[in-house]
């Protein structure tokens, strides 16, 4: 049979799509977030672009770094929220996702929820 014939470069073709699949794709927090290696920084976060914002949420997700902060104090690390609505802060990130190759990135919103005294009781990321 011909299938026997190209066996061998159907498994070599496969192979090689499993292992760029696992080299080129990011790690993976407990929580599920992802993580690109880049530690929250809050000057980084607020001079930097929506890439570089996106490469820091897992981070500032994962490590609670908002979690019973003050508006004020959440404005002091983030800066300005690109959107507010009622108890919601929304800043605008990218995380390097397109929907086609060399297509417009996904964009994401890092979304900052307060509590009735005005404390972060959660931070999502939401598309």
């Amino acid at each position: 049979m011909k299938i026997k014939k190209y066996l061998p470069v159907i498994l070599a073709m496969i192979l090689a799509l499993m292992v760029g699949y696992v080299v080129d794709r990011p790690a993976f927090t407990e929580s599920g977030m992802p993580t690109y290696g880049i530690e929250f920084d809050s000057q980084q976060w607020k001079n930097g672009t929506d890439r570089r914002k996106g490469a820091m949420a897992g981070d500032l997700i994962e490590n609670d770094t908002l979690i019973g902060a003050d508006t004020a104090k959440v404005q002091q690390l983030l800066g300005p929220a690109d959107r507010q609505f009622r108890n919601l802060y929304f800043y605008r990130l990218n995380k390097g996702q397109t929907l086609s190759p060399g297509g417009d990135a996904w964009s994401y919103d890092l979304i900052v929820g307060f509590d009735s005294l005005d404390r972060v009781a959660a931070v999502n990321l939401r598309d």
